[in-house]
């Protein structure tokens, strides 16, 4: 039996980069799971490898072995996502290209592929070719998704304005879209259109749906920060309330322990 403080040595570490070098995948598919059946060893995690491989610079290593951390798991667009990251990074364009095309054939209706594609095409600049993926997502994506991924495309491509205006036209068709809802007040806080932002964030949190949990968190500590700018006894007050709703549902969040830590802290001192 080997003891539960077991280390995987660093040698395993150094044959598995010697057969990676040498195309032997197969073999460090085989040494990878040898190393996880021992018992109180730690994985060898090849997404662990390919990141220090990154870190070192040693991009040939690391994007030669990237393929071996998604092999068992083809039905998932986000390792897809990964790989081709790892590519890009490496510096192996050609190769994330064609991560990209194969994700988007396997998987026509995800959103992210679109998405993740056209930025890379941006920054290959070929903007006009990524120009061209906004016809398929119209076409192929759920109604519910298109309209966030193209603009998410629009503002990658240059085209905030008409971004904003499509999201703004999706919201009014679908107004308990959460996803819709909480991208235009992303949006306008980061315009600084206050206003605009105070009212989207207050529609977020009227939807009677189920919502998700953590967007509500966000629009709640999002309108407490608006709130707790302005003058008012009352805004600071409401502030505070929003963000003891969140604590009362995630106790834990340092997110929402922070800002209550701030705004405590600027509350004026009262007199006995």
């Amino acid at each position: 039996m080997i003891a539960s403080n077991y280390r995987v040595p660093s040698a395993s570490r150094r044959l598995v980069g010697l057969l990676t070098q040498a195309g032997k995948l197969g073999e460090v598919s085989q040494l990878l799971k040898s190393v996880s059946s021992i018992p109180g060893a730690p994985s060898l995690n090849p997404r662990t490898i390919v990141q220090e491989y990154l870190a070192a610079n040693d991009f040939s290593r690391a994007v030669a072995l990237a393929p071996t951390a998604v092999a068992n798991r083809p039905e998932d667009p986000g390792d897809r996502l990964w790989l081709a990251a790892v590519e890009e990074v490496g510096r192996d364009r050609k190769a994330a290209e064609s991560t990209y095309r194969e994700l988007l054939r396997a998987f026509p209706d995800r959103p992210e592929g679109y998405v993740a594609f056209c930025q890379f095409l941006v920054r290959c600049g070929r903007s006009q070719e990524a120009s061209t993926l906004l016809e398929p997502i119209r076409s192929k994506v759920p109604p519910e998704f298109a309209p966030l991924a193209v603009a998410e495309c629009l503002t990658t491509l240059g085209r905030g304005e008409e971004a904003r205006e499509l999201l703004t036209q999706a919201s009014e068709l679908a107004p308990d879209n959460l996803n819709l809802l909480r991208k235009l007040a992303e949006a306008a806080i980061e315009s600084s259109r206050i206003d605009e932002a105070e009212h989207l964030l207050n529609s977020m949190l009227r939807l009677k749906s189920s919502p998700n949990a953590d967007d509500i968190a966000w629009a709640r500590r999002s309108l407490a920060i608006i709130l707790s700018s302005r003058p008012a006894p009352t805004s600071k007050s409401q502030a505070l309330k929003l963000i003891e709703q969140n604590l009362e549902g995630n106790p834990g969040s340092l997110p929402d322990q922070r800002l209550q830590a701030v705004l405590l802290a600027a509350q004026p001192l009262t007199r006995k």
